[in-house]
């Protein structure tokens, strides 16, 4: 028997965790250069105090066996940089490809493009009939110049071996007219579709010039490689609209078309006029809609991932501080009798959580980078960085955890001490 909760789904926590990923890693960078620095020094200022020196020796001595304090804060940062990373690079990936082929079309950043709609997500069923655009591209007479309107697909497949084994499942099939693809990558254009068609496919597949891939069960071979990234999972494919795109796209539909405003204008009238659907829109509103959808679609699960580690962290991080705490209780009450005061015991008790985050976030560099090294070479489509932004959105993460769970743990504990009784314990 299963139970699945099925609470209504908010569209602002949606937005929130998203904002929350964008904001992570843009404080990270600041927090590991200036707060990282800053604790350093706090450290170094407060180890001159004898008595937080004296402190911080009875406190190793009282809890040497204590390395969950530092190993679990570890895994904390290593865990939640990754997926914070992975949350960021995976929906920045996804328009690259978007990018660079409009760039290779010839279209900048506010060039005019007629699709089905201005609010059209690529790959998600929508299109402009090809025979429509090309019947307006022929009809015109001569009054376009060549190659001012340039039909574009944008697709997803499937790409496997010629003997049925997948590379990758869902991949980026792109393509452009061959005017845009050097000559060598296009071959015969005119070639039947019983033959290989050329294409280009990103460099992540780790495959040959020569090798023979299918895309949805329509034969290619690999004459170049691209290394630009499709997005978490994908694979990008280039081809050219003369060969893959009249062999492997029987429906007959351009994604959209790429043109100057006069000439793009007259398309989008001419579309309507056949019973079609078509808007005009620019490059930027296109990969804006394009990075708000995969944002949407892959910062969410990621960030739940993310707030389920800092609450695991948080809890952890209560337990050892208070367990630690109890063993210091002792050592609190000598040293009250002494007449040491207690915000010189709190500033210790604080002390050691610094430096055992600033321990943590050294033992954290390498676990990261392996885990990122191991998270790259599992998915196509994204390159996590190893860098001080990832890293220092998980070690901010992972030091609120450590500083909440000292609040939580070990100041309630150190504010009920039984001085006397400690003290009647020790003779």
């Amino acid at each position: 028997m299963t139970f699945t909760p099925l609470p209504p789904v908010s569209s602002a926590a949606t937005r929130a965790l998203v904002a929350l990923n964008g904001a992570l890693l843009s404080i990270g960078s600041v927090y590991f250069a200036v707060v990282v620095l800053g604790a350093l020094l706090l450290l170094l200022s407060w180890a001159t105090s004898d008595c937080t020196r004296a402190m911080l020796r009875f406190a190793d001595v009282t809890t040497r066996r204590d390395r969950l304090r530092v190993f679990l804060p570890t895994a904390t940062i290593t865990f939640l940089g990754v997926a914070i990373g992975l949350a960021d690079a995976a929906s920045s990936a996804a328009s690259s490809p978007v990018t660079a082929v409009l760039a290779r079309a010839g279209v900048g950043s506010h060039g005019r493009l007629v699709v089905q709609h201005r609010d059209y997500v690529l790959n998600n069923h929508g299109g402009l009939s090809s025979d429509t655009v090309d019947d307006f591209i022929r009809s015109s007479n001569g009054t376009l110049t060549p190659g001012t309107l340039t039909p574009l697909r944008f697709a997803l497949g499937t790409i496997s071996y010629p003997q049925g084994n997948l590379i990758a499942p869902s991949s980026a099939i792109v393509t452009v007219p061959a005017r845009v693809l050097p000559p060598e990558l296009t071959g015969d254009i005119d070639a039947p579709c019983d033959r290989s068609v050329p294409v280009i496919v990103g460099d992540q597949a780790r495959l040959g010039v020569g090798a023979l891939i299918d895309i949805d069960g329509r034969r290619a071979v690999v004459a170049g490689f691209d290394s630009q990234l499709a997005g978490l999972g994908r694979l990008l494919v280039l081809g050219s609209n003369e060969q893959l795109g009249r062999c492997a796209f029987p429906e007959k539909a351009y994604t959209l078309v790429a043109g100057p405003a006069d000439e793009a204008g007259s398309l989008m009238r001419a579309v309507t006029r056949n019973g079609g659907q078509a808007e005009l829109t620019d490059a930027r509103q296109l990969v804006e809609v394009y990075d708000d959808f995969w944002q949407g679609t892959v910062a969410p699960p990621e960030m739940n991932l993310f707030l389920q580690i800092l609450l695991v962290a948080v809890l952890g991080s209560i337990y050892t501080s208070r367990t630690r705490s109890l063993q210091l209780q002792e050592l609190r009450a000598s040293l009250s009798a002494r007449g040491v005061p207690v915000r010189v015991i709190g500033r210790a008790s604080l002390l050691c959580l610094i430096r055992d985050a600033l321990l943590a976030a050294l033992l954290a560099i390498v676990p990261f980078s392996l885990l990122t090294a191991a998270t790259n070479s599992t998915q196509f489509g994204i390159a996590l960085p190893v860098g001080v932004s990832g890293l220092g959105a998980g070690l901010l993460a992972g030091h609120a955890a450590m500083l909440l769970g000292h609040l939580l743990g070990e100041r309630p504990v150190a504010r009920r001490l039984d001085l006397a009784g400690e003290l009647r314990k020790a003779i």
